[in-house]
């Protein structure tokens, strides 16, 4: 018998199926969000129209274990941008869990949190991720049991060669559902991976620190209330 993992906590169909138990389709988009820009905020709009979610939750890192804390800005920070980042979207909003989970803030223990959130008991989760993040799953903590718990909506990068994905779905024991392969299921857990391609030019924020540190960024990466933001506070400058 399969365990609770291998099954997945959630039953999930493919893009176009019914949440069960008149559940949600709730997407996580996690990350550093330092400081999020708009093309974070265009994955999650693709995601929330394309996937047919009900809602978006986006989680920012308390303490990424990839990433020297000193190098990443406070978390009141990074949440506050994110809070205004998404003022008038009313399907999207903002969780900082992770700031009570323990340190470091690895993506199994903030799944499992979801899950046994009694809001959440019948809903199908869909953790949204960009593509460079994602050649690096075997890396992270649980994988497997990570892999079984969400489907994967994974965004193109720049930067990742167009075989990369395909190549690191295939060696985790996933098959494509079609020819066109932007859907794939895993013979061990019902929720799948799910391949989204990107329609705006890459924006990295790491990129967008080092304009703000020069002083040179432009104003159009950024929403116009964290733009206020990040000037009032005088972050990114030194």
């Amino acid at each position: 018998m399969k365990s609770r993992d291998e099954q997945g906590a959630r039953g999930v169909a493919d893009a176009e199926g019914a949440p069960p138990c008149n559940g949600k389709r709730v997407g996580l988009f996690g990350g550093s969000f330092d400081p999020v820009h708009n093309g974070h905020l265009h994955i999650a709009d693709r995601a929330l129209a394309d996937y047919k979610l009900d809602e978006i939750i986006l989680i920012p890192a308390a303490a990424p274990p990839h990433k020297n804390l000193q190098s990443v800005s406070s978390f009141g920070h990074r949440l506050a941008m994110l809070q205004l980042a998404i003022a008038g979207r009313d399907r999207f909003r903002v969780s900082s869990v992770e700031s009570n989970l323990p340190a470091p803030s690895y993506t199994i223990d903030t799944l499992r949190y979801f899950h046994y959130q009694p809001e959440h008991r019948h809903d199908e989760f869909f953790f949204i991720i960009g593509a460079d993040a994602f050649v690096e799953i075997e890396s992270w903590k649980s994988y497997r049991q990570v892999l079984s718990l969400t489907s994967f909506i994974v965004a193109d990068r720049v930067g990742v060669t167009a075989g990369a994905i395909p190549e690191t779905l295939v060696r985790l024991g996933y098959q494509a559902d079609d020819e066109q392969a932007r859907s794939w299921s895993h013979p061990q857990w019902s929720p799948k991976v799910f391949l989204m391609r990107q329609t705006v030019a890459d924006i990295s924020s790491s990129t967008i620190r080092q304009q703000l540190h020069n002083r040179d960024a432009a104003p159009s990466l950024i929403p116009t209330a964290v733009w206020a933001y990040i000037h009032q506070h005088d972050l990114y400058v030194c």
